[in-house]
Parts: C-alpha cells; structure tokens; sequence
C-alpha cells in the first residue's frame, strides 16, 4: 500500500497515476498531482528556472531572456528532468554566475567535455555561445593526452609529428564538420602506431634501429590492423627516422551473401509501419534498412531536404536518383519529416537541418547511437542490410540500384550473389543434365 483515499488503499502504480491524489495548485489552481503538496509540475519547473534564471541576472546579461523564455515555454517534465540532474545543472548555474564572458574556454574549466556538453548544446542552441566542433576538440585532446603518456621522448615527437601533419590536418582541412566516425578511424589508426612504438621501447629500441626484419616480427605476433601503421612508416622514413620500409597491403573483406530472410524482414517491416509508440524517425531508419539496406552512415547523414513531395507522392534521396515512396512508407517520411526535436538540457530544440540531430546544436547523431535505437527496436542492421541487398540486386540491375540507394558495392554484391547461387547450384546438381 503506498497511500489511503476515500475509495481504499491505493498501490504505489495506482497512488502515481490515479485522478484520486490530485489535488489543487496552490498558484495556478490547476489540478494534479502536486510536488511537495503545493504545485503542478508547470508551476514546480518555472519556479526553478526563476530560481535558475532570476530577473536580476537577465537584467545584467539581456542576452539570457531567450534562453529563459524557451525554457518557461518548454514541456515542464523535461525540465524537471533536466534539474533532477543535479550535477548538470549545477554547472550550467555556475557558468551563468560567473563575472566572466561566457566561453568555451570557461565551460572546459569547469568539467570535462563529457559533463559539460549539456551545458554547451543549450548555450550554443540559443546562440550564446558561438558553435564549436566538439568532436574534434575532443580528437585533438585524445592525441594530445596520448602523446603525453609516451615515456621515450624520441617516439613522444615522433608520435605528436605525425598526429599534427597526417589525421589533425586532413580534419581541420576539411569543410565539414567532423564525426565521430571520422576521429575513430584516426584513433584506431594513432594506437597501432603507438602500438610499435611501445613494441621498440620494450626491447630497448629506438624508431632508428627499425628494420625489415624488426617490422616484419611485429606485423606477424598481432593482429592484422597493425598494416595501418603503414603511413606513418612512409612519413617516418621521409623525415629520416627510419628506412624505407613495405608494409603488405590490407586485405579486403569478401561479400558474404546471407543475413535475415524475407520473411523476417516483412515480419519486423510490417511492425515498423503501425507501432506508432516508436519515434517515427526511429521507425524510417528501420525501414529503409530493412527494404533498401540503407547504411546507418547514410541515415546518420539524411537532411530534412533529402525527403521531398507530400502523401500520395514522397521521395527520398539516398542516391544519385530519388527514390519514391509509397503508401504508408510515403506517410511515414512526411511524419519523420514532421519530427525534428533534439533533445536538449531544459528543453527540445527544433533541428531545421539533420533528420537525426546529435546530441551537439548543428551535428548528427552518431552512427553507434542510431545502431543503437535500430537494435533497440529488433533491426540488427548487418544482417538486416545483407538480406535486403541480396534482394535487391537479383531483382534489379546493379547500376539502378547503385543509383537510387546510393549503394556503391551494388556491382560487387551481384557478383557475390552469382558466385553464391552457382556453388550452391554445383553442390546440390541443380543443372546436371544426366549426361556423362
């Protein structure tokens, strides 16, 4: 029993969701259940973000009007959400009470990336604070740490060398901003040649005294990413570190075609188009997996803009041509469409960009994230893509496939579904004619 009422006891399921405990706001008079048995949850989250945001702060800094505006407008369980987590908030009061000029730099003195970022989408969302690119910020601290950690100062410059003239520089040359995808392969990448480097130092050995010979027993005791370490060998040896050295070309992984049937694939598709409880975004990802076997880095990269027309004539593009949708997969990309909160410290912002908005104002959500929500929903996205290619390609010619999903192994997948139905022909004598 959790609580008493005219009618009985009430369990603690019943006491929270029945009619029977609400009671009056003592200021808005609205009727709820109320916090600490005084007011709605309305007036509970504008009197902490009064509190939050007081009116002799806005008055000397204006530019904190909008935020508090946004946030009084905002849905009040996020907010009370939001002040429930009490570190977070307390940052974001700490920066606001500052004397300093709000900045990026004042935000990194008061925590890490990781417990700041909250803080730094909601300040840069309502434009006061400029946008950073967070990701390869955080790229150019790993590095920096990593370095830091290198005992023998030869291979420490070595290391910070070719982390400045090789993965930093093509990042701060590019015109995008940075993913995460883009930093993990740079980071895979630094560990294998902080991997040798850690190797040499272990046997007494220096960057100079490397070999062949040397190279070629580190290469054949681990495993076979460390064929990466191949460009910062190049580079090693143009700056006359070592000598010129072959490291064997990393071998590509062979097509296999098989992954979920059809009718597991329908199964889920037709759960996808009706379970209106899952976010409709949510729900578009999984079916353009599972129909089209649409990369998650695709999803991850889809604009608003990339879904055109309205029901009864959408399209999608994922490809050089768009691709029409029909029927209830039409309406489902209008609805997506429709739904462009990101979630945010205090309150939703509305994304008029990303179809997948990342948890940083003006980025996507990352490729592990979006895996994470398909997974979530039953689309285990390997083996749900590897069926619908294998769909496709023996239905249409690889070149139109490649065209309207974008999917540029398109050739290679037809080939492998050949190679494929002619073992299987030849194990099972499907064109054995009898004769000698």
């Amino acid at each position: 029993m959790n609580a008493r009422t005219t009618v009985g006891p009430l369990c603690l399921s019943c006491s929270t969701n029945s009619p029977l405990m609400h009671r009056d706001c003592k200021r808005c008079g609205t009727r709820a259940r109320l916090h600490l048995r005084k007011w709605c949850s309305r007036c509970y989250a504008d009197d902490k973000l009064y509190r939050l945001l007081p009116d002799e702060l806005i008055a000397a800094r204006p530019a904190l009007a909008r935020l508090r505006e946004r946030c009084l407008a905002a849905d009040a369980r996020r907010t009370l959400r939001a002040f429930r987590r009490n570190t977070t908030t307390a940052k974001l009061a700490l920066a606001l009470s500052r004397t300093d000029t709000l900045s990026h730099e004042l935000l990194d003195s008061l925590g890490s990336l990781d417990e700041v970022a909250p803080v730094r989408s909601l300040l840069v969302e309502n434009e006061l604070l400029p946008p950073r690119d967070e990701h390869l910020v955080r790229f150019e601290r790993w590095c920096a740490e990593t370095a830091a950690g290198i005992t023998n100062a030869a291979h420490r410059r070595a290391f910070e060398r070719f982390a400045r003239w090789r993965p930093l520089r093509q990042l701060h040359e590019q015109d995008r901003p940075v993913t995460p995808g883009q930093t993990s392969g740079r980071r895979d990448e630094l560990r294998q040649v902080l991997s040798l480097l850690a190797w040499l130092t272990d046997r007494s050995e220096s960057i100079t005294q490397l070999d062949q010979a040397r190279l070629d027993l580190w290469l054949s005791t681990g495993t076979t990413r460390r064929v990466r370490t191949a460009a910062f060998l190049r580079w090693a040896a143009r700056n006359q570190l070592c000598p010129r050295l072959r490291v064997p070309p990393q071998r590509k992984s062979t097509l296999t075609p098989t992954g979920s049937s059809v009718e597991e694939r329908w199964e889920l598709l037709e759960r996808l188009l009706h379970e209106r409880a899952i976010d409709p975004r949510t729900r578009l990802a999984g079916v353009l997996v599972l129909l089209y076997g649409t990369r998650v880095v695709q999803l991850r990269r889809l604009r608003v803009t990339d879904i055109t027309g309205e029901a009864g004539r959408v399209a999608i593009r994922l490809g050089a041509d768009p691709l029409d949708l029909h029927g209830a997969i039409g309406e489902l990309a209008v609805e997506a469409r429709g739904h462009r909160e990101a979630p945010r410290l205090l309150s939703d912002a509305g994304e008029d960009d990303w179809l997948f908005p990342g948890q940083y104002h003006g980025t996507s959500i990352s490729t592990d994230a979006l895996t994470d929500r398909l997974n979530a929903v039953g689309v285990r996205v390997r083996a749900a893509r590897t069926g619908a290619v294998v769909s496709l390609v023996q239905e249409l010619p690889a070149p139109v496939v490649a065209r309207l999903t974008g999917l540029s192994t398109a050739t290679s997948w037809a080939q492998a579904v050949a190679v494929s139905d002619g073992r299987y022909a030849a194990r099972t004598g499907l064109f054995d004619d009898g004769g000698p």
